[in-house]
This record gives C-alpha cells, structure tokens and sequence, in this order.
C-alpha cells in the first residue's frame, strides 16, 4: 500500500501547467518584441529567440519591459552600447534603429537629461522612444517607419531564413533586411525577394527547423531521467523537506482518507544524503478522489511545482490536474496517466497539449514507457502520435517514433544515450530516420546546452532528398553543410 501511494504520488511530479497571463494574443507579443530587437540593435529576430521572449511574456514570466530591460544583459547589447558610451550616442543610435533619422536637439538634450540624472534606465528610454513613435499624433512618418521595420522583422523571423541562425550570413541577413527598410522604396515584397534570394538550397535552409524537431524530441529522455531522479528525492527526502500529511504509517488501506497533501520545500538548496546535487524550489501535491482495489488505484490530483531545480537547472515549474491509475500483477505494475500541458516549463522545455503516458513500474529493465501525443506543442515541435521508450541499458534509451509533426510524418528509432549526462549523443541504430520527404541518419551528435544553446557540439547529420544529400558536420558550436 505504502509503495503504491508513493508510486502514484510520484508520477504526479513529472508533469506541471502553466497558465498564460498577459492580456496580448501571441501575434501582439511578437510585434511588441519585434520593436525591442528593431530599437536595440536594428536588426530582425531570429525565430527562435523571438518564439522564447513571446512565451516567457505569455507564461508570466516577463513583461514587455522586463524584455527590454533583459536586452541589456546580452553580450550583443554589450558590444552595440559598450561601457563608456555616451547617453547621446545611446539616443541618437535607437532613433536611428527605430526611425531611422536622429532625435531633434531638444528631444536629445530631454533623454539624455532624464539619463544622466537616473530618473529613468537605457532600456526604460527604448520603451518610451517606441510607445511615442506608435504614436500617430506625434509624428504619421514616424509611427510609419517603425510599423514598416516591425512588419519586416516579423516577416523575415517567420520565413525559413529566420531559423538558420547558426549560418554564417544570419546576423547579415537580420540586420540588412531591416536597414532596407529606411527607403522608401523598399516595400514587403522586396523583403520576401530578398529573404528568397538569400536562402540556400531548399535542403539546407530546412536543416536548422528539422535538427530542432530531433533534438526536440530527444529532449524527452533526459526530461524522465532528471524527474525521475526528483521523484526518488522526494519519495526518499527526510522529514525537514518532505511532509506528507496525514503521515503515512498513519494510514488505513480499509478507510483512506480524503485527501493526501505531500509537500516537498527544498528551500534555498538542499543536498539530499550521498548526492553531490542540491536542490531547490517547492512542490506541493494534493491527491483526492483515492480508490484502493486489490489489484489498483485511482486518484485526481493537484500539483504546484514552484521553480524546482537541480543545481540550478529548472526541473519542475507550473500548476496542474490530472488523473492517474495503477494497476497491479504480483510484483509487476502499470501506470497510466491523462495530463494535459499548458506551458509547462520542465528541463529546458516548454510544453502545451496533451500526452497519455503508460509507464511500467517493475523489476523489469526491459520494458518500454509508451507516450500518446495529441496536439502536443514544445517551442520546437508539434506532434501528434506516439512515442516508444525502450531501455537498452542504464542511461540508452531508443525512442521509437510515429508521429504526425509541423514537419511532415517522422518515422522511425533514434538512440539516446546520456550516460555522460548532461551531454547526450544521438545515433541512428538501425535504418534512417524519415522526417517529411528526407531520411536523417545521426552520426553520435552531441547535444550539451552547458556547451551549445542552437546547436550541436559534436558529430554529423546526413540528410537526403530527392535530389540532394547534405552531411551537417557539427564542431565548437557551429556547423557546416557539404
């Protein structure tokens, strides 16, 4: 009974939902984006960076100005606006970036006073030089060139272009689009001549959105690994972090009580005993709704997880429902979950939909944990389908996949092997991977986000076409496409 109540209460950890907060639609957050990276640094965003700063805004995290003010702690905001830049360099360069014509003399002297007197921040002063630009009544053509530089923006993020971040004419092709657009006669369907004239072959300007897709997906596995780690802390945790009310050896399997409350506050850091890892953060479960059988259990539950991380790496944040079941032969037992996401936020990933999850919890290595998608969406994928995790061994993983994606269908096993955690290396064991209309074979590809955030460290891709076959050699960060 015991080791069941805690197996159910467990599960329950794996999985939070965040609900959005801000009043814009997602389309008024990338524009008000769109705006910050135009006044800033004069360029288009690169979509992923857009789609990041647009759901931190929706999930609560940041506002509007919140994202500006954290423009200033980028290493490009840095070297654009470098320590001992003057305040009227810093004015007259965002007019240029926003309007593309210098402040009038008295406006200047206005925003370097307030400046240098501290009544109001860099990234407060970007703010107001937007808001007043959309400002129609102040000045029509104002209000006009930071429209058409927004709309640009958007347009060049949004294309296929807007992905290659890693290509070595990206920032050129950011910055050049924009800049274009203080003529005139540069008009929308100039950018999207330009955006198609830039791109390379349509292979690879697919490469940057289909590695995403796959890296994605193997962001599953050390997810699991990493709660299910959580999971043994809690479940294993000393009563100074875990109180579970009423307490267990309390508890009469003829007459369960109506609610079980389990509170695990790891505080400011806590080392659990013979782990080198701390932790932090709180989680707090409320399970209702229990049904004991001889053969199982139900319940519902409600779970807040409040920025639960693992050496300063987010595990757990958000709030959640959910329904769960386990049902039991001998030493052997099956889990089966329903959880609905929205904007869960779990290991460096941001998840929205639906997943069913059938998890076998038994003394048995060998048996898979089987994910149902429905409209399950992360920032770089979105997916209906399923997906099967087979242990080969501790840490190596092969994920079965046979999904329907933003991408086309995606079919087939990859390898996932994190056995030097955090680093995990992605291989293709058998036949390709099919993504859409290409094959994918993955040459041990390092993924490792305490070394490379967009990309690869290590390893090579090939993908083939129809017509075409590209090997992505991934190296400090960066690749190449032969």
């Amino acid at each position: 009974m015991k080791k069941n109540l805690l197996v159910v209460m467990g599960l329950f950890l794996l999985y939070g939902n965040s609900h959005a907060v801000s009043s814009l639609s997602h389309e008024e957050i990338q524009q008000r984006v769109t705006e910050i990276y135009v006044a800033t640094f004069e360029r288009a965003p690169a979509l992923r960076g857009l789609e990041y700063w647009t759901k931190e805004v929706e999930f609560g995290t940041f506002t509007i100005e919140n994202v500006a003010q954290s423009f200033f702690n980028q290493p490009e905001t840095q070297a654009k606006f470098p320590t001992g830049s003057s305040n009227a360099e810093f004015i007259t360069t965002v007019f240029n970036n926003t309007l593309s014509r210098d402040p009038a003399q008295a406006g200047l002297a206005y925003w370097v006073d307030g400046l240098e007197s501290g009544e109001f921040r860099r990234d407060q002063a970007i703010m107001a030089i937007i808001n007043g630009a959309k400002d129609e009544t102040h000045s029509p053509t104002d209000a006009a060139m930071l429209a058409k530089k927004t709309e640009i923006g958007l347009l060049f993020a949004n294309s296929k272009i807007g992905n290659l971040t890693t290509n070595e004419n990206f920032m050129e092709w950011a910055k050049n689009i924009v800049s274009y657009a203080t003529d005139s006669d540069f008009s929308i369907d100039d950018a999207q001549a330009y955006i198609a004239a830039a791109l390379p072959s349509e292979l690879e300007a697919d490469i940057e959105s289909y590695l995403a897709l796959i890296s994605s997906v193997s962001d599953m596995s050390p997810m699991i690994d990493e709660i299910s780690t959580l999971l043994e802390e809690i479940l294993n945790g000393d009563s100074s972090v875990v109180t579970i009310t009423p307490p267990m050896e309390t508890l009469d399997i003829s007459n369960l009580p109506s609610a079980i409350n389990v509170r695990a506050d790891f505080g400011a850091g806590y080392t659990p005993e013979g782990s080198s890892s701390t932790y932090t953060g709180l989680v707090l479960i409320n399970i209702t709704d229990i049904v004991m059988t001889q053969t199982g259990l139900s319940a519902n539950a409600a779970i807040t997880a409040t920025n639960v991380q693992r050496d300063s790496r987010l595990i757990l944040n958000g709030a959640m429902t959910l329904g769960i079941s386990l049902a039991a032969s001998g030493e052997d037992a099956i889990i089966q979950a329903n959880l609905n996401f929205s904007n869960l936020q779990s290991v460096d990933v941001s998840m929205n939909g639906r997943m069913q999850i059938s998890m076998p919890f038994s003394d048995s290595s060998e048996q898979p944990i089987i994910l149902t998608l429905t409209n399950f969406e992360t920032s770089d994928m979105q997916a209906s389908g399923t997906i099967i995790v087979t242990p080969v061994s501790t840490d190596i993983y092969d994920m079965a996949l046979d999904l329907t994606t933003h991408e086309g269908d995606v079919n087939g096993t990859a390898r996932i092997n994190s056995t030097t955690s955090p680093q995990t290396i992605i291989s293709t064991p058998a036949d390709p991977i099919t993504v859409g209309e290409y094959s994918v074979i993955f040459n041990n590809v390092i993924m490792d986000e305490e070394v490379c955030t967009d990309t690869a460290a290590g390893g090579n891709i090939v993908i083939t076409g129809d017509s075409e076959t590209k090997t992505i050699t991934f190296n400090n960060c960066a690749y190449t496409v032969k």
